[in-house]
């Protein structure tokens, strides 16, 4: 969230800041995430799968910063705030897919866990 957080500073005070509401979405879809696991909310809402909706959050953040940063480095109308916004994109990309393969491998080894306890049980 941090990171996010720069990035915006830095679009914002960029003179070609178009890019701003990707970070912003980001930022607010991993707040909301964030809230409903520490206030344990997901045993509430039991029509979501959160542990493939946060795997989903994660994915497409990684994907849709990734485009974003190399479209803020590589543009031919850029400065420099926007260009250290790619570079801090490019480090939330890293986060982002670190996070989403944390979260399949969670998911992995909970279905695993489930599907030897359902053959024990037989």
């Amino acid at each position: 969230m941090v990171l996010c957080t720069i990035i915006i500073i830095c679009f914002s005070s960029s003179w070609f800041g178009q890019y701003i509401i990707v970070a912003i979405y980001q930022l607010v879809s991993t707040l909301i995430i964030f809230i409903i696991f520490a206030l344990e909310l997901q045993s509430t809402f039991r029509f979501i799968n959160f542990p493939w909706t946060d795997f989903f959050r994660a994915a497409s953040s990684c994907i849709i910063i990734f485009i974003i940063s190399i479209l803020c480095m590589a543009s031919r109308f850029t400065d420099k705030p926007q260009i250290a916004g790619g570079l801090f994109g490019l480090l939330v990309v890293l986060v982002y897919g670190y996070d989403a393969y944390i979260i399949i491998m969670n998911i992995k080894k909970n279905k695993d866990q489930h599907s030897n306890v359902l053959v024990v049980s037989v």
